[in-house]
């Protein structure tokens, strides 16, 4: 039940990412649809991935119908993919600063230069928030310039993304044989391997994360142990949110699809005035 509690806390804080790109792009939505929406499009992207698009797709469908603009909407996607990519960012170069020595056997570097280039990432993070604190804007030349978010609202961010991430860890090592690896250092690989799933544009991460876990924790837990571990952590973490984000969007379209005949015959029936 543990894994099951942590894949809740973890898309319980990804609806955190939608509401706070909401605010960014000043709409105001029902908590309801903005959990509603957020959940059923992590759910779709996280399995399908291109989230740009499949997430997009769903929030252009729900929040259109909840009244907000097409191009606020946007925003919204916009805002969402950069978010995420910064949490990543910081998961990753976080973890890696702090646990550069688990890891020196996965990648062929010295621990130092590891954190090096974990701080340089991180010192760039933190010009960012800078620039945030002292500028609503920036121009990025021939491609125009847009609004940056206030330093608040990416701190704000920033922390929705390490409880999703954590969580999300937490979700597959709670699958794990008591006591096999401690937290704090599985931490490190989950956080490379997420980075890495990221970066290769699978689905999930989906063959790059399990090569990444494997190498990471096959002198501490046999191999098949892993495995195992790895596939109830697709059911869990991926499966069955599609499942119930499947079941959620075509409640919802139904229930649009009979309230549609009704408006319609309620127009039809209206009175018709005429101006001479």
């Amino acid at each position: 039940i543990r894994d099951r509690l942590a894949t809740a806390i973890s898309y319980l804080a990804l609806t955190g990412y939608d509401a706070s790109a909401l605010r960014y792009a000043g709409v105001s939505v029902r908590r309801s649809t903005v959990v509603m929406t957020a959940f059923i499009a992590y759910a779709i992207s996280n399995s399908v991935g291109l989230g740009v698009m499949t997430g997009g797709a769903v929030r252009m469908r729900l929040y259109t119908a909840a009244g907000v603009e097409p191009t606020q909407i946007f925003k919204v996607i916009g805002f969402n993919a950069g978010a995420f990519g910064l949490g990543v960012l910081v998961f990753g170069a976080g973890g890696m600063l702090w646990g550069a020595p688990y890891i020196v056997d996965l990648i062929p570097l010295p621990a130092g230069a590891l954190r090096a280039m974990a701080a340089v990432v991180l010192l760039a993070i933190a010009g960012f928030l800078g620039l945030c604190v002292t500028r609503s804007r920036i121009r990025l030349g021939k491609w125009g310039s847009f609004s940056l978010p206030p330093a608040g609202l990416v701190l704000g961010q920033l922390a929705i993304s390490v409880v999703d991430l954590g969580a999300c860890a937490a979700t597959l090592w709670f699958l794990m044989p008591p006591g096999a690896i401690s937290f704090p250092g599985f931490m490190v690989y989950f956080a490379l391997a997420i980075s890495l799933g990221v970066v290769s544009h699978v689905p999930g991460g989906l063959g790059v994360f399990e090569a990444v876990i494997l190498l990471a924790c096959g002198d501490r837990v046999p191999t098949e142990t892993v495995l195992g571990a790895l596939i109830l952590y697709r059911g869990v973490y991926y499966l069955l949110p599609l499942v119930l984000a499947t079941v959620l969007l075509t409640a919802y379209e139904m229930r649009r699809a009979k309230a549609a005949p009704v408006g319609q015959a309620a127009a039809r029936l209206a009175p018709v005035s005429y101006t001479h």
